[in-house]
This record gives structure tokens, C-alpha cells and sequence, in this order.
């Protein structure tokens, strides 16, 4: 019992030091200023869009359509689809669109080996790469807001993701929590001078040292922690453009989500794992503060992962009579809540998000399914099912 006491104690002490660092950055984020990057150069940037996605036929066409959608001149950027296991009809519509198409298959396929099967074959010169899943839909300025960050210095750009959909409780909630990150892992970290996190779409990135990163990566899941490390290993910083949206569909349903936080648990473990020494290599032979932040955010718990500890020692704490454990574990859990208000819009204080709430404790139960998921997903492309919005 003592054993487990101290296992405890250690846990929640973990748990207790990612809370305090979300506590500071979504405190940060306060300080983020929207138009830092915007230069007011006309000079037009070519641009290449790519849009992976493995058997996306029910999105890709209105995506493709919203792609070409831009406040931004026709002949400085190109929509790119690279399709994978795509029906023939699906196909056949997008070759009525004027974008180009880019067939792959793999034995086992992921995002990264799509990108980079044509990245290799690409042969039209590009100023920036930017990435969107099969899913998203760009606001008609997101195009000019990423060229006037370029024209400003800016290498490497994450825009703001952002909800397509909150037609479910499940997606209500997946939605908040997209902007609770864009809160402490952009905002936040950016204000201070930190570089942001990257989702693995809606990033816009210098083309050739886009081509280069992506050159070292092979993962089923998460390439784009890989290539946030492969970014700070070249010292380059990324910013985020709070004023340049990218929707994002959400899932509505538990058991996408079971599927997908797998794939991203996944993801962050595995980065953790290969990653977290290098960090304190390169903090102490190269002073890269960036690269040593990024692997401190691998090693901490998901937020989901977080509430989830705070909750079992809080319980359990609560039925033994431990009345130190019960006022440790309180502390950090109100400090959590703290965190999760300060990091949240005021457009989710509602009736509708606080329906949404009732609705946690299966979307929890379903994220903990997930942890036994983990394995499968660092060895096969677990899909994310989208479906078109309406």
C-alpha cells in the first residue's frame, strides 16, 4: 500500500507539472498579438497546395472546389490532390476541376510517404508548401494572409484550425478542445517567443525546406511532430496566424474519436520516446531552447490523459481518507480548470457546449479505449472516416 501511495504521489506530481505549463502558456496567450506578420507587400509568392487523403471520396470534392476558392491570383498557386485508393467517379470529378491530380497506393500508407512520393516527382518551382487535410476549407484570404507572414521572414506558418461542424456533442467538444490548443501550443507559446505547434494541416512551409524535412520522415502517424523536431533542428521558427482559418470537420461520432486519439497517443509516445534525449542534447551543446521546449511537450500527458489521473487520485483519495491527497489532488484539478477557462473562446461559454458536457464521461470512457489501440496504430494508418457537412 505504501508502494502504491508513492506511485501516487508521483503521479500526480507529473500530472501536476503539465498542468502548471498549460497554466503559463494559455496565461501567455493573452499577450498574443493577430497582425504581427502581416506585410503589406503585393509581391505574390507561388504557392503549392496539397491535399493527401486516403480513400476521402465523400470530402475531397468540396475541398478541392474551397481550394480554389482564394482571394489570391490564379496563376500563383496550384491545388494539388494526391490521391490514394480514390473511387474512379471521384476521380473522374476532379479532373473537371483545374487542379492537379497525383496518384499514389501503398502497401501500407500514411500521410508523409503520400507527400513525399510527390515531392519527388514535382518538378514546377514553388516559393511554399502548404498542407490541408481532405477535409479542410480555407476562408477565401487565407492564401494572401500565409504570402504577407512569407513576405514578412516567416519560414515556416501554422494557421488557426478551427471547426467546420458542431452538429454532435462529440464534435462540440473536439472543436473546443482544437482551440484550447490553439490557445497554449500556438498562441501562448509564439506570444513569448517560442515557436507554435503544427497540426499536420494548415501549415504553410518555405517549399525546399519543406521538401528537405519531409525527406527524413517516415511515420505512419504524427509526421508532423517529426517535423516540428526536423524545423528547430535547422533553427527555423514557426508562427501562427490567428486571423487565417482553416475549417476543420470534427468527429461526431465516440468511436472516430476512440480511432483517432490512438492514432495521435500514438503519435506523441512514439516522439517522446525517440526524441526526448535530443532535446537536452541540443539545449546543452546548441542552447536550441525551441527544440528542448518541443520535447518537453512530447513527454507531457494529453490534456484528456491529464483529467483522467487527477480524477482516479481524486476518487481514490477520496474513499481512503487521505486528506493530503485530497487537497493535492483538488488544487491541481481546479489549476486544470483554470487552465482549460483561460485557453477557451468566449464563443463556447454556452447553453450548447455546457449540453456537450454532459455528454463527457462516454467520450472519456472512449478515449481510454484508445490507450489499447496505441500499438496497432505506430504500425498501420489508422483512417479517420470524414463525411461532408451540411
Amino acid at each position: 500500500m505504501n508502494v502504491f501511495l508513492f506511485l501516487l504521489w508521483i503521479l500526480l506530481g507529473y500530472v501536476g507539472l503539465g498542468v502548471l505549463y498549460g497554466l503559463m502558456f494559455s496565461s501567455f496567450a493573452f499577450a498574443y498579438r493577430k497582425d504581427r506578420w502581416q506585410a503589406p507587400t503585393v509581391d505574390y509568392s507561388k504557392i503549392a497546395v496539397f491535399i493527401p487523403g486516403y480513400m476521402e471520396d465523400q470530402v475531397i470534392i468540396s475541398t478541392a472546389e474551397s481550394a480554389l476558392n482564394q482571394k489570391y491570383p490564379k496563376t500563383s498557386y496550384d491545388v494539388i490532390v494526391i490521391a490514394d485508393s480514390f473511387s474512379d467517379s471521384t476521380l473522374d470529378a476532379l479532373r473537371e476541376m483545374p487542379i492537379s491530380i497525383e496518384k499514389v497506393s501503398f502497401e501500407n500508407s500514411s500521410k508523409a510517404r503520400s507527400l513525399n512520393k510527390v515531392l519527388g516527382r514535382i518538378e514546377k518551382k514553388y516559393d511554399l508548401a502548404l498542407v490541408l487535410d481532405a477535409d479542410n476549407h480555407m476562408n477565401e484570404d487565407v492564401l494572401d494572409r500565409i504570402n504577407r507572414a512569407y513576405q514578412k521572414g516567416c519560414k515556416s506558418i501554422q494557421c488557426r484550425r478551427i471547426a467546420k461542424n458542431a452538429d454532435t456533442h462529440t464534435s462540440v467538444l473536439d472543436g473546443l478542445g482544437e482551440e484550447i490548443y490553439n490557445s497554449i501550443w500556438r498562441k501562448g507559446h509564439v506570444a513569448v517567443g517560442l515557436s507554435s505547434a503544427i497540426s499536420g494541416s494548415g501549415m504553410a512551409i518555405q517549399y525546399e525546406l519543406f521538401k528537405e524535412c519531409m525527406a527524413e520522415i517516415d511515420a505512419f502517424s504524427g509526421f508532423d511532430k517529426e517535423l516540428e523536431v526536423q524545423l528547430l533542428l535547422r533553427g527555423t521558427h514557426t508562427t501562427y496566424l490567428e486571423n487565417a482559418h482553416v475549417l476543420d470537420e470534427k468527429v461526431r461520432q465516440n468511436a472516430v474519436l476512440q480511432t483517432q486519439r490512438a492514432r495521435w497517443f500514438a503519435s506523441q509516445f512514439s516522439a517522446a520516446k525517440k526524441f526526448h534525449l535530443m532535446g537536452w542534447r541540443e539545449l546543452l551543446k546548441h542552447k536550441n531552447v525551441d527544440l528542448f521546449n518541443k520535447t518537453v511537450q512530447f513527454v507531457l500527458f494529453p490534456r484528456i490523459l491529464s483529467l483522467m489521473s487527477i480524477l482516479f487520485i481524486l476518487g481514490f483519495s477520496l474513499f481512503s481518507g487521505l486528506e493530503q491527497l485530497i487537497f493535492s489532488s483538488c488544487s491541481i484539478l481546479f489549476l486544470f480548470t483554470l487552465t482549460m477557462s483561460f485557453a477557451t473562446p468566449k464563443s463556447y461559454y454556452s447553453l450548447s457546449t455546457l449540453r456537450s458536457f454532459a455528454h463527457l464521461p462516454s467520450i472519456i470512457l472512449a478515449l481510454f479505449k484508445s490507450i489499447f489501440m496505441m500499438k496497432t496504430a505506430k504500425s498501420k494508418f489508422l483512417n479517420t472516416t470524414h463525411e461532408e457537412s451540411h
